[in-house]
């Protein structure tokens, strides 16, 4: 098999949240998973996340005002997660 050549792409992500404070929403389902690797594999990293329990179905995800009001200040990236499913 022939080694694929390093994606220019890749080293541009770490460089993309560098210094910025991503909000991840839908974090109980596939991120909670991730979540637990990290748990278990490197929890030093765990001092980076904090978890703001709300709801994306609510206005101002159902956060007091003064949460939301930190987070529009704070948060430079937005990641949405979550993920409908009908079986």
């Amino acid at each position: 098999m022939v080694a694929r050549p390093p994606s220019p792409v890749g080293a541009l992500i770490p460089r993309f949240f560098a210094g910025r404070h991503v909000l991840i929403t839908g974090a109980t389902g596939f991120m909670g998973k991730v979540f637990d690797v990290i748990r278990q594999t490197n929890p030093a990293q765990l001092d980076k996340l904090r978890v703001i329990p709300g709801d994306v179905s609510e206005p101002g995800l159902g956060l007091p005002q003064s949460a939301l009001q930190i987070l529009k200040e704070v948060i430079g990236v937005l990641c949405r997660t979550h993920f409908a499913f009908q079986f």
